[in-house]
């Protein structure tokens, strides 16, 4: 067996996993740097041509120029000739302008593909991560947070390397070309322009702190805000029902407020960082301006060297500026990987190369279970068997551990090593692989969950493969197949969200014929006929009795009516088998299955007379 890839990460810090998402992406890595390297070797170029021109041209100093350009300029006729075309000095000037701007058009051009191949990425891992992780997980945290992160939080990151990674390498790369080209000019003057980077890393460093701490707040309430907003759109009904709108926008209005309050404390708090940042660059220019005069008034540097030296400092002023700002979202980006970092770093259910797959019968043995959440036990020395094609049914109070005994047996929940063994067919389900388990159960839930699709689409999703007659079979055994085509559409019929053009019942009979259609050898109906009538239940009951090949059969309900006609009938009371045995013995026998049996026939009974004596 091929053990499925780990789709988590492996890094330990930001960089590093930014490094790691851009796996597949260094073409537009390396083009961006390429791109940056030639933008800002053009940029450097421009001041040097305008200080050559002011002390070689205009001036009266040498000509200086690298090897034999020197020369060259001297045959055509030296300063005088270069006087005489000074147009071409300035066309050359334009040239290199043009160069500059085409290079950085480039660079943000491949950042852009550089940020949207790695947000791409990243969604796709997050997406496929996210399917893998256990289903323990997905009880532990909230929808709404989950898609906050992954929208949200992926924007974060994405607009962090289109906008700001690349400018941190050109204002890297500008900083250092810079200051070599500076300091050879004079070092007097290099020193003094050099004094606001120590200041501007220093008091950056303390407000990146401050910042990540305060951001981190401000994206906890975002991801509360949308749980909220994503819970109240998916219970819309409830809340219509119950006529709770004033409440539920009461309490949106509440986090919605506390989620502005936390923004606004990031914005007051960058607001001073980044007003620092511009008083520190004017005083460094002012600083510049003012000492370099100095230096040429009283000889120690050329006008020409002065303008040059001005100029590099210029090019620096709005690069050391945004350095600033740039460390200050690198705080922010670095609280959205942090957050992206916490679901890939989650262990995704991994199968053993050992785990077995064969063609599974249905014979299902519980053998001593015990199983707690957390400190609090729910079964409790739990032992039954089900024989290939039998019909167990299970019956228990709310919280007894009826559907944890049906996560067990899927491996949705993992048995502990020493919590017991379930079997089916004789091996380990611990020894099967979730996904062959998982297909060859097929588990009806009491909340069945329909997907915004066609119901045919629906039905296609355990078996792709089956014809259209095979899936109406399988929505006749479940009596649904006559809802459907009173729908217009029939079976291309579109559902909503959830499945709420839907009513209950037929949600359910929809989940029970989309199970059916895979033939599953196990069939698990997890109080899936809760929301059906009597009668639509004994057709269900009767007609998968009725099935050509028939399937191991679980049925757990309130319901005695639904569960009288099994094989057996397992009785569970506060995660212990309390009783088992056919529907004959268990009513003659004192216990739970007794009492309940007689209260829901008093009920009927009292249900009927009442319904006659309206009829009459």
């Amino acid at each position: 067996m091929e053990k499925k890839e780990y789709t988590g990460t492996r890094s330990r810090s930001s960089g590093g996993f930014i490094w790691e998402m851009m796996e597949g992406s260094w073409k537009y890595f390396w083009g961006c740097v390429a791109a940056m390297t030639g933008g800002v070797a053009f940029s450097f170029l421009s001041p040097t041509l305008v200080g050559f021109i002011i002390d070689s041209v205009i001036g009266t100093e040498p000509i200086d120029l690298p090897g034999p350009l020197t020369a060259y300029v001297e045959n055509l006729g030296g300063r005088q000739w270069l006087f005489d075309h000074m147009t071409l000095l300035a066309g050359l000037f334009l040239v290199i302008v043009a160069l500059s701007g085409l290079f950085n058009m480039l660079r943000q051009y491949l950042a852009a593909k550089l940020s949207e191949s790695l947000a791409f990425s990243l969604r796709q891992r997050l997406f496929d991560h996210i399917q893998h992780l256990p289903y323990a997980w997905h009880m532990s945290v909230q929808t709404g947070d989950i898609m906050q992160r992954c929208s949200s939080d992926v924007d974060m990151v994405r607009n962090f390397v289109a906008g700001q990674l690349a400018d941190l390498l050109r204002i890297l790369t500008m900083l250092v070309g810079a200051f070599v080209l500076m300091f050879s000019i004079n070092v007097p003057l290099a020193t003094a322009a050099a004094v606001n980077v120590p200041i501007v890393m220093g008091y950056s460093g303390v407000f990146y702190r401050y910042i990540s701490r305060r951001f981190l707040k401000a994206d906890e309430a975002e991801g509360e805000l949308t749980a909220m907003t994503q819970e109240n759109l998916t219970g819309v009904r409830v809340v219509r029902a119950f006529g709770r709108e004033r409440y539920s926008l009461d309490r949106f209005q509440e986090q919605n407020q506390e989620f502005s309050r936390r923004w606004i404390k990031v914005g007051n708090l960058l607001a001073i960082y980044w007003s620092l940042g511009d008083l520190i660059a004017v005083c460094q220019g002012a600083l510049v301006v003012i000492f370099g005069a100095w230096l040429a008034v009283h000889g120690h540097m050329t006008s020409g060297a002065l303008v040059t030296f001005i100029m590099y400092n210029g090019q620096l002023a709005w690069p050391t500026r945004r350095l600033g700002r740039i460390i200050g979202e690198m705080s922010k980006a670095g609280v959205s990987i942090g957050r992206l970092r916490e679901i890939l770093l989650a262990r995704p259910e991994e199968d053993s190369p050992d785990d077995q797959i064969f063609p599974i019968q249905g014979a299902i043995a519980f053998s001593h279970v015990n199983f707690s959440y957390g400190s609090h036990p729910v079964l409790t020395d739990v032992s039954f068997s089900v024989a290939p094609g039998e019909t167990l049914a299970i019956l228990g109070a709310t919280g007894s551990g009826k559907s944890t005994l049906m996560y067990l047996l899927t491996r949705l929940y993992e048995l502990p090593e020493k919590g017991g063994s379930i079997t089916v067919d004789g091996v380990d389900v611990r020894q099967i692989q979730r996904d062959h388990l998982r297909k060859n159960i097929g588990l009806v839930l009491q909340e069945p969950f329909l997907f915004s699709r066609t119901i045919l689409e629906n039905l296609r999703l355990p078996a792709p493969n089956k014809s259209q007659e095979e899936l109406q079979k399988a929505a006749e055994t479940a009596a649904v197949h006559r809802s459907i085509l009173g729908f217009a559409q029939g079976y291309d019929t579109i559902l909503g969200e959830r499945g709420v053009t839907l009513s209950g019942g037929q949600q359910q009979r929809l989940a029970i014929a989309r199970t059916l259609a895979g033939a599953p050898p196990v069939l698990v109906f997890d109080d899936s006929l809760s929301a059906v009538d009597t009668e639509t239940d004994e057709h269900i009951r009767k007609a998968l009795k009725a099935r050509e090949k028939k399937a191991t059969t679980i049925l757990i309900s309130h319901r005695v009516t639904t569960l009288m006609e099994a094989d057996r009938i397992l009785v569970l009371e506060k995660g212990r088998v309390k009783q088992i045995g056919t529907h004959q013995q268990l009513i003659k026998e004192e216990g739970p299955y007794q009492r309940i049996f007689q209260l829901q026939s008093l009920v009927a009974e009292e249900a009927e007379n009442e319904s006659e004596v309206v009829g009459k």
